[in-house]
């Protein structure tokens, strides 16, 4: 529907606009009597079509305020008795016409059409800029190890739904790309995909951003990340949003409508903050219809060949200087450090491995110096070749001596290692550990 401001103290002519208007179909109109109401009603909702009466005080002191805020808005000036030197100027702020009094039907069919097709443009580029935003971000989510394997059939198949969806893991591990590839690869992608972080902030500035952020994703999908932070009064709407399809402003009368596809994610154990009570248990048993868990690329070492390389022809794409190839000694290297940041921070030593060096090859000694030195390390522990191979059986051990130590206890080793206990789950049935034995 379009939205048209008709700006004015002439009550006849606001009543004679107004059915015109009305009569064209698919027109909300709202009134203004002077610049002071305009400038109330263009921070509302979007507004695609302004009729401004030159007569106004300050009338043309307005119109260049509003084309600076609001450059690709339509404005219509009006007046009674149109004057040549005022139409120049109107011209030159950027007015897309100037009209007298009375308008005639074909002039407001006219400007009609035209707000129409700028809103259409203005939509299409909206949605084309957000399409080439989410394919940059799903591109960088790559991996073809198990851990990843099973995160891409998952992310496959929460695409062919349109219910909640889960993510969790550590801090930089992907979530928000694994929604975003969820999004791009379901029946909503060709409309837009809202993030809204969740962490601080007053609750009341937060409560307008999540009614926003429903609006405006009308027909595509909403992002809630860190949901685990969100604060409690703001849960019970939220939760409400999922099964009723509705949200309610604070002091709002009246209901608004949702039709978005909620996903959210959490760095947190959602079920210790539950247990805290920080957490609603119903709104995490409503967004995790599906759960996704993103491994830590400590546990998916043999991706970081893979990660390199796409970030390399990022930088290469984006016009930077990006070498051929990588020394066997730096990517070694790159594979032996724990990659505490994740992604992030794999992605940032190889941005500052790019700066630092020249030539064609990546060397080693260009790496973040934390990088080399937990490499060396691990040498100078034994590991004469440092392989993904070698870690691997290295981690085993360490799980099934402390399993053994402990009598199979998990709470006791998961805090020991500090990972959570799902995590040592999946380590443990990787390696093959029988846990059930230790146990006795």
């Amino acid at each position: 529907m379009l939205h048209v401001l008709v700006v004015d103290s002439d009550t006849a002519f606001v009543k004679a606009l107004q059915d015109q208007l009305e009569g064209a179909g698919d027109v909300r109109v709202d009134v203004a009597g002077a610049t002071q109401g305009m400038f109330e009603r263009l921070r509302g909702d979007g507004v695609d079509l302004v009729f401004l009466s030159s007569e106004l005080k300050e009338a043309m002191g307005a119109l260049e305020e509003v084309k600076r805020s609001h450059p690709d808005l339509d404005v219509v000036l009006t007046a009674t008795n149109s004057r040549m030197e005022i139409a120049v100027r109107a011209m030159k702020l950027g007015a897309s016409d100037y009209l007298a009094k009375p308008l005639r039907a074909e002039q407001v069919a006219m400007a009609i059409e035209r707000a129409r097709r700028i809103r259409r443009l203005s939509e299409e580029n909206r949605r084309l800029r957000e399409q080439l935003r989410e394919r940059a971000s799903t591109q960088q989510f790559v991996g073809h190890t198990m851990e990843m394997q099973r995160v891409h059939e998952q992310i496959a198949r929460a695409a062919q739904t349109d219910s909640c969806v889960l993510f969790v893991g550590e801090p930089g591990t992907g979530k928000e790309q694994a929604a975003r590839a969820v999004h791009q690869g379901g029946a909503r992608r060709e409309h837009l995909f809202v993030h809204v972080d969740c962490r601080g902030g007053r609750p009341e500035i937060l409560e307008s951003e999540i009614v926003a952020a429903f609006q405006k994703a009308s027909g595509g999908a909403v992002f809630l990340d860190e949901v685990a932070d969100l604060p409690l009064a703001l849960q019970t709407p939220v939760a409400r949003v999922i099964v009723d399809r509705v949200i309610r402003p604070s002091g709002a009368s009246a209901d608004i409508a949702v039709d978005a596809r909620i996903m959210a994610s959490s760095s947190r154990n959602v079920l210790e903050a539950v247990g805290r009570g920080s957490l609603r248990q119903d709104l995490v048993e409503r967004l995790s219809v599906t759960t996704i868990a993103l491994p830590a690329l400590r546990e998916r070492l043999d991706d970081v060949p893979l990660l390199v390389d796409a970030f390399l022809k990022r930088r290469a794409a984006s016009g930077k200087r990006a070498p051929r190839a990588v020394s066997a000694d730096a990517l070694s290297t790159l594979m032996a450090y724990s990659w505490p940041g994740t992604v992030h921070e794999l992605g940032q030593a190889v941005d500052r491995a790019c700066e630092l060096g020249e030539g064609d090859v990546l060397e080693r000694r260009h790496l973040p110096p934390t990088v080399i030195q937990e490499a060396e390390a691990r040498r100078a522990m034994g590991d004469t070749e440092v392989t993904t191979r070698s870690l691997r059986e290295m981690e085993s051990e360490v799980i099934q001596k402390l399993l053994t130590e402990h009598r199979g206890n998990t709470e006791i080793v998961s805090k020991l290692l500090k990972i959570d206990r799902s995590t040592l789950y999946r380590k443990i049935k990787r390696y093959g550990i029988p846990l059930d034995d230790l146990k006795e």
